[in-house]
């Protein structure tokens, strides 16, 4: 058995081959079956099809003997494999098709593959097959291109979760690295393929996700998605395509330093900002936002990941700091240092020291002046 995968045609070269009105699908697996047939000193029946709009033509030869031997098996597939490189040769040439064939025994694809349209699934499954170029192509062959892949395939994935570990953990020279081994051994396989491009492209998308990258930052086009993307489409080779990912994780790299240093500058001032205005009964999240000009998430984010603690719990502790200096220096009632402090009445007050101090302001203040 035979499938003919029509991959491409060179216009011009074809095109002299077509009648009027003619379907060109159809005068091309004409044309391709004309080939099979002169090529062959034998009878067989083909059928056209398509399948997810790429064209097969399918021919089944029907040359066996009453009784098949593992030896005559052997012969008849090497010269049909034979004559089908012919045939690759002479569509390529002649016609400017460009064909790939696959060969299988009916008796091949029952006991390696369970059953013929397991045999068409496979067959059908580019991926593993790699770059869009003729050839031919046997049922062992294939079997043993797809165990392959799959060993491939598992150890992609492991790179690939590798790197959105890393990437979240902005480990961005380590998850780089990490990239061009994904790379190279992808190309040892596929080469540089569209596939591949587009693969990259997804998990250069997933990881702004996963680092909350911007998708656009103004004055920066190292980091805008857009640009980056393209960069990744017009690599033309592997060693391209490596060099490019290993500038863009070093940019990446670059970008959260910078990004982290001018984050920690952002909160020191706001601690300076909450230091300065404790005293306010108003001070909370949203008076810091807006006079930040941040949204309240990444406040408290932010803060969060600098300091350690809450927003909230910073305000309280600066609040209860200046407190004690009251309590232990002053006979000011506690009434008067809780709003000196920003709390709005003594209640408030009381519950504020007892939750972060364990103990009451009245407690607190007869250690300190026994």
């Amino acid at each position: 058995m035979l499938m003919v995968d029509i991959l491409d045609y060179t216009p011009g070269k074809f095109d002299i081959y077509l009648m009027r009105k003619a379907d060109r699908d159809a005068v091309m697996h004409s044309v391709i079956e004309q080939m099979f047939v002169t090529s062959f000193s034998r009878g067989f029946n083909a059928y056209s099809f398509l399948s997810d709009g790429q064209s097969y033509v399918l021919l089944n030869l029907q040359a066996a003997p009453g009784h098949i031997t593992e030896e005559w098996l052997s012969g008849f597939m090497e010269a049909v494999t034979a004559s089908c490189a012919e045939c690759v040769e002479q569509a390529r040439e002649t016609y400017g098709i460009e064909i790939r064939v696959y060969v299988s025994s009916f008796i091949s694809a029952m006991k390696d593959l369970g059953s013929s349209k397991a045999l068409l699934d496979n067959m059908l499954a580019d991926d593993y097959i790699g770059e869009k170029s003729g050839g031919v192509f046997t049922a062992d062959e294939m079997k043993r291109q797809m165990l392959a892949a799959n060993a491939m395939n598992d150890q992609l994935h492991k790179l690939i979760q590798s790197i959105l570990t890393l990437a979240q953990k902005h480990k961005l020279q380590e998850a780089g690295e990490t990239a061009v081994k994904m790379l190279q051994l992808e190309s040892q396989y596929y080469g540089i393929a569209a596939g591949t491009r587009s693969r990259l492209s997804s998990l250069i998308t997933v990881l702004y996700a996963v680092m909350e990258l911007p998708y656009f930052e103004a004055g920066n086009s190292s980091v805008d998605i857009h640009e980056v993307l393209l960069g990744i489409d017009a690599c033309l080779s592997s060693g391209e395509l490596i060099d490019y990912v290993r500038q863009l994780f070093q940019d990446f790299d670059r970008y959260f330093s910078g990004t982290s240093k001018s984050k920690q500058s952002r909160v020191e001032d706001i601690a300076g900002y909450i230091n300065a205005n404790y005293s306010d009964p108003n001070l909370c999240a949203a008076m810091i936002c807006d006079h930040f000009e941040i949204n309240q998430s990444y406040l408290s984010r932010l803060f969060k990941d600098s300091r350690n603690e809450k927003l909230i719990d910073y305000i309280h502790r600066i609040r209860l700091q200046h407190a004690k200096v009251y309590l232990s220096t002053t006979s000011q009632t506690m009434d008067a240092i809780a709003q000196r402090v920003g709390y709005q009445n003594t209640l408030t007050f009381a519950r504020a020291f007892k939750r972060y101090e364990g103990v009451t302001p009245g407690a607190f203040r007869s250690t300190r002046n026994p």
